[in-house]
């Protein structure tokens, strides 16, 4: 085994350059630096790299499968360990939990507090869990101060609570050519650094972030082919919190970018992550959108970002802005699904069309124009806001809207705001198109004002309010 410190891996491998033996002899359960050199460099499928952190020297480093069947190429697993049961509920704005026994965890620890029950966060589908990871603060006795206050309440008699025992990889400055499997999968991990990566791949997933807590993603690229499988995605993002994707080309056969998870006991929510500067495309003929947002995301912000293939608007409190974004197949833009409430925004982002969606009865924007985007599932009070947003559209008809919103089932109030938008189009009957099925009239506030269109166009069609 090579002495602690950084390794430069020229020195251990052999002439077929084959790393396998190399990392599988390491410790990786301590950090340690493994410095790649320039050329191809081969890998079985399936290699754990831990706490590993993978330095190349840029795309002329490069890490090539050879042989095995694992689903990813590298992978960097954690460890969840059970801690006792609660004493108390813990309620939304709690910044301490008290346990039965002693708690099993030290200060700076990070704990996962999960809900079993199905759909505990979103009825639209039963993997939607509630829950929430934070950092320990302090701790006296059974009871522990965490570093940031409760986003959910759970009750004591069904909450799952677990000291997350992390990997922290980091790899920078490198090509991953991951072929049939993906190139990386990250599991219970902290602090995720991935910086100037390229990944080429054909696999259902080129990168997944799998209930990842503070990751970052710098400057990455992702081609990923696909498998024709159903999910065929650049990066996935599951079940993680706090997280960060800064510039890069995220294409997925399917979908660039997801934001989603796996169906698992501690399944939580996706919850304030940034995705910005990025470019995010997929294949048109998939038929669906390119930036991809669950039912289970809240707090997810897409930020200048250049979107080719549509995006869609799920969860809670969830946002494009300053984005370009152009549409799927269908012609749609944005695709509202699975919204559970809260703030659903468009904001100072550019739109462009050139097929008419209301063929399929949507909107440039749609909210379950042919789907049920807001329904049972809609639990929570909902304000759409499309804002400070241009919309160019070639090839419509007067039967076409902007913005489509219908409500097949929610009982909360759906408001609307549009302001301040611009249209340009050949012709397009209405900008805002409503409908609440099984209702005469609209069941929120409607707003629409200083919209500027180059022909006529009603501002609210349908019913209103």
């Amino acid at each position: 085994m090579p002495a602690a410190g950084t390794i430069n891996a020229d020195k251990f491998v052999g002439p077929d350059r084959d790393l396998t033996p190399l990392i599988t002899s390491l410790d990786l359960s301590q950090p340690r630096r493994l410095r790649l050199g320039i050329g191809v460099y081969h890998l079985v499928a399936g290699t754990e790299i831990g706490n590993l952190h993978l330095e190349g020297q840029g795309s002329r480093t490069v890490i090539s499968k050879r042989g095995g069947k694992g689903p990813y190429l590298l992978k960097s697993t954690g460890k969840a360990v059970r801690l006792p049961a609660l004493a108390k509920d813990i309620t939304i704005g709690d910044t301490m939990v008290e346990f039965t026994n002693r708690p099993g965890c030290d200060v700076g620890d990070l704990l996962f507090f999960t809900d079993p029950k199905a759909g505990g966060f979103s009825l639209a589908r039963p993997l939607y869990r509630e829950g929430f990871s934070c950092l320990v603060e302090r701790i006296q006795g059974r009871r522990v101060w965490l570093s940031s206050r409760a986003v959910a309440s759970l009750e004591r008699r069904r909450v799952h609570i677990a000291r997350i025992d992390p990997t922290e990889p980091s790899i920078e400055n490198l090509a991953i050519a991951s072929g049939t499997s993906g190139a990386l999968h990250v599991k219970y991990s902290r602090d995720v650094y991935l910086k100037n990566v390229s990944v080429e791949a054909a696999a259902p997933i080129g990168i997944y972030l799998d209930r990842n807590f503070d990751f970052r993603v710098i400057n990455t690229t992702i081609e990923n082919r696909g498998s024709g499988s159903g999910s065929d995605y650049g990066l996935a993002i599951g079940n993680s919190q706090n997280g960060h994707v800064t510039d890069g080309k995220f294409f997925g056969r399917r979908h660039g970018i997801s934001v989603g998870g796996s169906d698992f006991p501690d399944s939580m929510p996706n919850r304030d992550i940034v995705i910005q500067k990025a470019a995010i495309a997929n294949d048109k003929k998939s038929l669906v959108h390119a930036a991809d947002l669950h039912g289970n995301c809240e707090g997810i912000r897409y930020r200048d970002c250049d979107i080719s293939g549509g995006a869609s608007l799920s969860g809670r409190d969830n946002g494009y802005y300053s984005c370009r974004i152009s549409a799927l197949a269908s012609g749609v833009c944005v695709v509202g699904a699975e919204v559970l409430g809260g703030k659903m925004t468009v904001q100072e982002c550019a739109l462009t069309t050139a097929v008419d969606p209301s063929k399929t009865y949507r909107g440039i924007i749609d909210f379950g124009g042919n789907s049920i985007a807001i329904g049972p599932h809609t639990t929570v009070p909902c304000r759409i806001e499309v804002v400070g947003s241009e919309v160019i559209a070639t090839n419509q008809s007067r039967k076409g809207r902007v913005l489509e919103v219908r409500n097949r089932g929610a009982s909360v109030p759906i408001d609307v705001l549009v302001h301040s938008c611009i249209v340009k189009s050949n012709g397009l009957g209405s900008f805002l198109s409503l409908r609440n099925h099984g209702r005469r009239e609209w069941s929120g506030k409607v707003s629409v004002d200083e919209v500027i269109s180059n022909f006529p166009l009603a501002e609210v069609s349908g019913h209103s309010k």
